[in-house]
C-alpha cells in the first residue's frame, strides 16, 4: 500500500519504502532485492517490445536529450540521479529502438525509452521506481520536469504530485489499483502501481 510521509512511533520522519508490494516505514527491514524487482519490471516492458509505436507522435528530443533534461531537473531537485544508457536493441517491427536506462545515485530507479530507429526521437518513456521516497517522488517527478522542460512553481508541483498519486486523494486511488491519467503541456501521463514491480510512470507525447 501507499503510506503518506509523516512521523513514526519514535518521532522520526517516515520514509516511503517498497517491500513485497507495500510502501512501509524505514525502520522495517527490506527483504526483497530491489535489483530483482527492477529486472522483473524491465522484463515485463521487454515483452511489449514487439508492439509497434508506428504513427505515434515523437517528442522534440532524442534519448541523449531526455537524459540531459533529466539530469538538469535532478540537479534542481537536489538529487544526484543521472541517467545513462545500459543497453539498447531493436524491436520486432523494425520501426523503433528500445533503450534501457539506469541512474547513478540510486538502485531504485530504471527506465525504458522507445525511440524512432531513424531519427532517434523519443516516442515513449516508462519510468519504474520503488522502495524510497527520493527515488519514487523525485525520480518520477524529475521525468515530468524533463519532458515539460520547466521548473514548476510550488502550486503546480503540489497539483502534479497529486495527479501522480504521490499526494492527496489520488494516493488511495492508486493503492486501490486504479490507473491515473493526466496531461500537461507536452505529454500525456499514465500512472500505475504494481505489487510486483512498484511505481510505473508512462509518458507519451500529446
Amino acid at each position: 500500500m501507499l503510506v503518506s510521509p509523516g512521523k513514526n512511533e519514535s518521532g522520526n520522519d517516515r520514509v516511503l519504502e517498497y517491500d513485497s508490494g507495500a510502501f512501509v516505514n524505514s525502520n522495517r527491514k527490506i527483504r526483497k532485492s530491489v535489483a530483482t524487482f527492477l529486472l522483473a519490471g524491465l522484463m515485463l516492458v521487454g515483452l511489449m517490445c514487439d508492439v509497434t509505436l508506428a504513427g505515434v507522435k515523437s517528442f522534440d528530443f532524442d534519448v541523449q536529450g531526455f537524459m540531459s533534461y533529466y539530469n538538469a531537473a535532478s540537479q534542481q531537485l537536489g538529487t544526484s540521479f543521472k541517467g545513462y544508457v545500459k543497453s539498447s536493441r531493436g524491436t520486432g517491427n523494425n520501426n523503433e529502438m528500445i533503450y534501457t536506462l539506469g541512474f547513478t545515485g540510486t538502485e531504485n530507479l530504471a527506465a525504458s525509452v522507445w525511440a524512432d530507429i531513424d531519427t532517434r526521437a523519443v516516442k515513449q518513456i516508462i519510468m519504474i521506481s520503488m522502495k524510497d521516497a527520493t527515488s519514487i517522488i523525485h525520480g518520477s517527478y524529475g521525468a515530468v520536469m524533463a519532458v515539460e522542460n520547466n521548473i514548476f512553481i510550488e502550486e503546480d508541483r503540489n497539483k502534479i504530485l497529486n495527479f501522480m498519486g504521490l499526494r492527496g486523494d489520488n494516493m488511495k486511488r492508486l493503492e486501490n489499483g486504479e490507473t491515473l491519467n493526466f496531461s500537461i503541456e507536452k505529454a500525456n501521463y499514465t500512472v500505475q502501481f504494481s505489487d510486483t514491480v512498484g511505481y510505473w510512470l508512462t509518458i507519451e507525447p500529446k
